[in-house]
């Protein structure tokens, strides 16, 4: 899956090679397949110098240039043109939350996908047993204590 970062250049000339190596180095965590778009918004500074030649040297940098500062909305919207990634993330270059959030983004989706294989696997284990026990049990309504004692017995089976 290839994923595309998209952030506006707008008075970046101090940070902008530190920004791409960083987001590009957290993004080629999730995936190697990976393309930074640079916007640069009318930066009255040499911020898309310094960008057009870091493309030159590095693979799956886009720089776009617009004639003037339109505004971070519609950089924005220029990026998203020029993305060809599935999964597009849009991200100020100021340094402020690049590989951190990146990071804690791959973290937290690790962590949802985790609790959602235990929740299913734990409801299939209890679909099985229940159908296994009426092949050899009676079915009679369960009693509060017995939904209880099921409950508690399912809640420390996930911590």
């Amino acid at each position: 899956m290839k994923l595309s970062i998209v952030a506006t250049l707008y008075r970046s000339e101090p940070y902008v090679v530190e920004f791409c190596d960083r987001a590009l180095a957290a993004a080629r965590t999730i995936t190697p397949d990976v393309e930074l778009v640079l916007v640069n918004d009318g930066s009255p500074d040499r911020a898309f110098d310094l960008a057009r030649r870091y493309a030159e040297t590095h693979e799956g940098l886009v720089v776009v240039d617009l004639s003037r500062n339109f505004g971070k909305e519609i950089g924005v919207t220029a990026g998203l043109a020029r993305t060809s990634g599935r999964a597009v993330i849009l991200m100020d270059s100021d340094l402020a939350v690049v590989a951190d959030g990146v990071e804690e983004g791959r973290r937290t989706f690790a962590n949802i996908l985790k609790y959602v294989r235990m929740g299913a696997s734990s409801n299939f284990g209890n679909m099985l047993s229940m159908a296994a026990a009426a092949l050899f049990l009676p079915f009679l309504p369960m009693l509060a204590t017995q939904i209880l004692l099921n409950n508690l017995l399912y809640d420390v089976s996930e911590v």
